[in-house]
């Protein structure tokens, strides 16, 4: 199969999937997706829990020895003052000093629990990332001790077999793809690591594409979830969209789940009388502090741009209020999600399009399959290109 007849036998596979719906194409596209993002949504590490371990695991398989890793420590700010207990100071004196001024900021903590982590690019196995992680216990008057170590490895792209271990796919389907990839030289093998061939996308510009694809995915995802869960029902495409990704069952059991709490919100809205109350109602549903921050964030910025910070009197005066606020979320959420910021410095999904129009245009055949990921991506710009 030559590159001419790869790319055309992946074009059939991807237009007539998308246009009747066949069961073996439809499975095809999904394992086009599953490579393509595979080594950027389904990183999985090699654990080892001890040094024995890491001998025979890891650096066995990676022909690599001890002495030739060169250990650098990811810095973090929050426990720099810990590592300079363990690994800083340079004698008794430097030790007893650091250890002073170290508990002269924690009065009242003792013990401490933290991990120091070391990062390792070793040499001859491109892509491969090792990490050591330590987990001490920081002691106020007594020696600090080392009560766990793990060693986790980290492998560039993926295998045969990790893509039919979720056992979605059979092999002859999964070999049909692989090779069409290759005969494109779309991807490429870069390593051994246990028996299995390890593959990576052999044009560069196609996996940052990906990755930045996937960064807008993540963040669109959940503010999607928010449009149908609050305001909006799916279209008839956003469905198709959970569709191909969770599969049909699962999906239908995620839009009912949507569906119920939309209803619930429509029905709570009317309980309420002001813009303090429903934005505490909101924020009993809210995950975390910072997303309930938001909900803050959004009213204060309600009253200063719309006029929220007006004496209302009459009850009808609150409950306008109140809607406009809802309103205000609405159109909001909205604009966020036209623009979708989150990639490379939140510039947005036109800086997407633009700076890899190329890739866009040389990978056409592949659209069917990306468009599920970031359908914005493949839209027209705003200014015609």
């Amino acid at each position: 199969m030559d590159n001419t007849t790869s790319s055309c036998t992946i074009s059939f596979v991807l237009s007539i999937s998308s246009s009747i719906g066949s069961s073996r194409c439809q499975i095809l596209r999904k394992i086009y997706q599953t490579i393509l993002f595979n080594d950027i949504s389904g990183i999985q590490y090699i654990t080892a829990e001890s040094e024995d371990d890491f001998d025979k695991l890891i650096l066995a398989e990676l022909q690599v020895k001890r002495s030739d890793l060169q250990w650098r420590r990811i810095p973090t700010a929050d426990i720099v003052d810990s590592v300079d207990l363990i690994y800083q100071a340079r004698s008794p004196r430097d030790r007893r000093t650091i250890t002073k001024e170290h508990w002269a900021k924690r009065e009242d903590e003792s013990p401490v629990l933290e991990n120091i982590e070391f990062i390792c690019y070793p040499k001859g196995n491109l892509g491969v990332i090792l990490k050591r992680i330590e987990y001490w216990q920081f002691n106020r008057y007594s020696e600090n001790t080392q009560y766990h170590q793990e060693y986790l490895c980290e492998l560039p792209g993926f295998s045969i077999e990790e893509i039919l271990a979720s056992k979605r796919f059979n092999d002859d389907d999964v070999k049909f793809a692989i090779n069409a990839l290759r005969n494109l030289k779309l991807i490429e093998p870069i390593m051994e690591f246990r028996g299995q061939t390890r593959f990576i996308i052999s044009d560069r510009r196609l996996h940052e594409f990906l990755i930045n694809m996937w960064i807008i995915h993540e963040k669109e995802f959940p503010y999607q979830v928010k449009k149908w869960k609050y305001f909006d029902a799916p279209t008839y495409e956003e469905k198709n969209r959970i569709r191909y990704l969770l599969g049909e069952k699962e999906a239908a059991r995620f839009f009912r789940q949507l569906d119920l709490a939309r209803s619930q919100h429509n029905l709570d809205l009317r309980k309420f009388r002001t813009t303090e109350e429903y934005a505490e109602y909101i924020k009993k549903e809210c995950s975390d502090f910072w997303e309930s921050l938001v909900i803050d964030l959004e009213l204060e910025n309600y009253k200063e741009q719309v006029g929220g910070n007006k004496k209302l009197v009459t009850d009808k005066d609150k409950k306008d209020d109140l809607l406009k606020f809802v309103n205000f979320r609405k159109e909001g959420l909205y604009k966020y999600l036209k623009y979708l910021p989150g990639n490379y410095g939140d510039e947005g999904i036109e800086e997407l399009k633009i700076d890899y129009k190329d890739i866009r245009e040389k990978y056409a055949f592949f659209q069917p399959v990306l468009k599920e990921i970031c359908p914005k991506a493949f839209e027209a710009n705003d200014d015609s290109e």
